[in-house]
């Protein structure tokens, strides 16, 4: 049956529209995490879903290209695009307000951590410096401004793997291909079941798994797209055909609401357990991608919802170092504990500064010349280590008392004073279990 270019478009709209509504839900699920923990306890899953979403994204691109130099060349030069100059820009711009409002031997510290998701390293940071479940999980315990990148460098070294995997992968037909994704995912699930939390959590063998259901996903949805009987075809008979695509279209659009929904069901309610949890999420995303390739209208249209998507990325670099250093700032210099209303202002410039990064660099550098991105990396790379090596070139930065020279001796940052939310609930952070 031959597509038409109207069908492609309309396909498109609806795989986006599926995609953009599960970011959306990703999203709102980890800001209200790091900021109204009692709002949404779970909303980690966001992490999980997002890896979902690629590991189906990336399948469809490199499945419709295939794997030859130019398809792979392209392939990095768009991921490039994407990602690298306004994660890079977040971090320079959180090392700038870091200047402004952290006392100068914090200045120092979280200088050191940047090395880390600078080079996209920061998922192991935690297992060199910091081995505690409860460092990450007490969301409100640090002002460390870049703890959230760890995902972002799980997926860009995913991404560098990907087209390897893929130019072995493609070399075999379909029910292979199942075969072997169904072994990757029960490897990598077991293998973050049965592995130390400090390795497990951020690691991509251990995150893998997540990845490969979006995989799966793709290649059971194009299993029924190719069974799909085209009404033109032989002598069918139209009327009959087009009562069981209604009640397909209906079926489906059940399907899909209610998967969307057990998505955000998941940010608050959990099951007890972790894994299972998170293998949930994961399952309900590609539900979501999957049902929703049926619909004939879809409620995941909905135009807030398509908006919130659009600028997740954005959103999901800031909002974490914006949190954090207004939370430092209200804790250093007024001696005061965070109310509700100054997290709704952390959470508004958040996404106010979000709408600006999207709509005035991040889709200029998508569409921008790869060399004019290319530039823009160096120029951000080169300004990054020169604001973070300059306490130690100068040696002009004091610590307290202590020289830079001495710095050890200064308060290690994971020493600081906890910034604790009214609202906080200490007694269910230390009921809940792991």
């Amino acid at each position: 049956m031959e597509i038409t270019v109207e069908q492609k478009k309309t396909r498109t709209k609806k795989k986006s529209d599926a995609i953009q509504a599960l970011r959306a839900v990703s999203i709102i699920g980890v800001v209200a995490y790091h900021n109204f923990h009692s709002l949404s306890p779970h909303g980690w899953i966001g992490v999980d879903i997002f890896f979902v979403i690629s590991g189906y994204l990336m399948t469809m691109i490199l499945c419709r290209s295939g794997i030859t130099k130019s398809s792979t060349i392209n392939f990095f030069q768009r991921r490039i695009k994407r990602i690298v100059p306004l994660y890079l820009l977040t971090i320079l711009g959180t090392l700038l307000f870091g200047r402004i409002f952290y006392r100068q031997h914090h200045v120092f510290e979280i200088g050191k951590e940047a090395f880390w998701p600078l080079f996209f390293i920061y998922n192991f940071y935690y297992y060199f410096f910091d081995e505690s479940k409860e460092a990450f999980f007490d969301v409100a315990a640090t002002a460390r401004p870049f703890k959230q990148t760890w995902s972002l460098c799980v997926e860009l070294q995913y991404y560098t793997l990907v087209p390897l995997i893929f130019f072995v992968f493609l070399k075999f037909e379909r029910k292979i291909r199942i075969c072997c994704t169904l072994f990757a995912i029960v490897g990598s699930f077991c293998l973050h079941m049965f592995t130390p939390f400090s390795f497990n959590f951020r690691s991509l063998p251990t995150r893998f798994w997540e990845f490969m259901i979006g995989t799966l996903t793709y290649e059971i949805i194009q299993i029924f797209e190719e069974q799909k009987i085209s009404p033109t075809d032989g002598n069918s008979d139209l009327k009959q055909i087009k009562v069981v695509q209604i009640s397909n279209f209906s079926y489906f659009s059940l399907l899909t609401i209610l998967s969307y929904a057990g998505c955000w069901f998941l940010l608050y309610f959990s099951t007890g357990n972790l894994m299972l949890d998170r293998a949930l999420s994961c399952l309900l995303a590609a539900l979501v991608i999957g049902f929703s390739k049926f619909e004939k209208s879809s409620f995941l249209s909905f135009t807030p919802l398509r908006y919130i998507g659009n600028i997740s990325y954005s959103l999901y670099l800031v909002h974490f170092p914006v949190s954090r250093i207004a939370m430092y700032s209200m804790q250093e210099y007024w001696q005061s504990q965070v109310t509700v209303k100054q997290v709704l202002i952390s959470i508004f410039l958040s996404i106010l500064i979000s709408c600006l990064l999207y709509h005035s660099v991040e889709k200029w550098w998508i569409k921008a010349h790869f060399k004019t991105s290319v530039i823009s990396i160096v120029v951000l790379y080169v300004l990054t280590i020169l604001l973070i090596t300059e306490p130690y070139v100068t040696k002009k930065l004091i610590c307290g008392d202590y020289s830079i020279e001495n710095s050890d001796a200064c308060p290690a940052f994971n020493q600081f004073t906890q910034i604790r939310p009214k609202w906080y609930n200490e007694t269910e952070i230390l009921r809940r279990n792991f």
